[in-house]
């Protein structure tokens, strides 16, 4: 019951982002609206909510079958569809040596991101893990940076990094969708433009997964590994596909990569217009103006919940 409220709420926040208008800019320094989460709770539902979309999962970052209703509620949703059945990260840091994302050293949950963050390479890298749906976008963007972490003594050159993503797509219909006599069929799957690409056979609902900057490779039903076999049973007409960034990190220094997931239930043009408006757009910027935007929703908000962590996460 008490996980059911988390998650109900989370998702009225999300709603709550569709009438909110900011009055004033804020000083983003004050907003700290986050709770950490506690390894025993990594199994429990968190929501990234945004106005046009939302995902679905656990707080170590994946996304186990949870069926509820006619269908899974884990995922990448962009309402009226579902784009994702889920989303998983394997950072391959030098040869034969990668590390999956799996179990996270922290959580920061938020009304405006999520964020996980991990310690690789025999403790001498961090990595950061940030989730958020765009304001005004059918769209989840995640940004995937990597920070050197070595000694001084030890960080004498440039470290070449590859992030290996791999995606199951289920391209289907919210629930009681077959009210309106809408059904899941099989997927079509493809690439273009750096995009893996997806449609349902039968109803123009498309999902497309690319990343900033492009993808040195991308594939579907990829190779069979460690990752994938660990992932919970999916049930639907989804296919399993991967996406490869390379990355260099600096010496002592920092860098960010983004996925970008997107998808719309109107027609093929408008599904790669969307695809190109994520991949060209600045998602720091766009992470800015949402911050922005919640943080003076949340200014005028006053929240009294029975559960005083969830309080906690929404009134610092």
């Amino acid at each position: 019951m008490q996980h059911s409220i988390f998650l109900i709420l989370f998702i009225f926040i999300g709603f709550l982002n569709l009438m909110a208008q900011p009055e004033r800019s804020t000083d983003l320094s004050n907003l700290r609206k986050e709770i950490g989460g506690y390894r025993e709770n990594l199994k429990v539902p968190i929501v990234v909510s945004g106005t046009h979309s939302y995902m679905c999962g656990s707080q170590n970052g994946t996304f186990p079958f949870v069926k509820k209703w006619i269908r899974d509620q884990n995922g990448v949703w962009a309402p009226p569809i579902k784009l994702l059945e889920g989303i998983y990260f394997q950072l391959n840091s030098a040869p034969g040596e990668t590390y999956e994302l799996w179990e996270p050293q922290a959580i920061l949950v938020s009304p405006v991101s999520n964020t996980w963050h991990y310690r690789v390479a025999q403790g001498t890298a961090i990595v950061t893990r940030e989730d958020f749906c765009p304001d005004g976008e059918r769209g989840l963007y995640i940004k995937l940076t990597i920070e050197d972490i070595r000694s001084e003594e030890d960080a004498t050159d440039d470290r070449v990094m590859g992030w290996r993503c791999l995606v199951r797509e289920d391209v289907s219909p919210s629930f009681f969708a077959d009210r309106l006599q809408q059904y899941d069929a099989e997927d079509h799957v493809w690439e273009k433009d750096g995009i893996l690409c997806a449609k349902d056979r039968i109803q123009e609902w498309y999902a497309g997964v690319t990343s900033i900057p492009a993808p040195k490779y991308l594939n579907w039903e990829g190779t069979d590994t460690k990752m994938k076999k660990r992932v919970d049973e999916h049930l639907g007409n989804g296919r399993w596909g991967e996406l490869i960034v390379d990355v260099k990190v600096p010496a002592g220094g920092k860098s960010s990569v983004w996925i970008v997931v997107g998808g719309t239930s109107i027609s093929e043009e408008d599904f790669f217009l969307r695809m190109k408006r994520l991949r060209e757009s600045d998602p720091e910027k766009l992470l800015l103006a949402k911050k922005e935007r919640v943080s003076a929703l949340l200014d005028h908000t006053n929240l009294i919940i029975n559960d005083k962590d969830i309080e906690r996460a929404f009134t610092g």
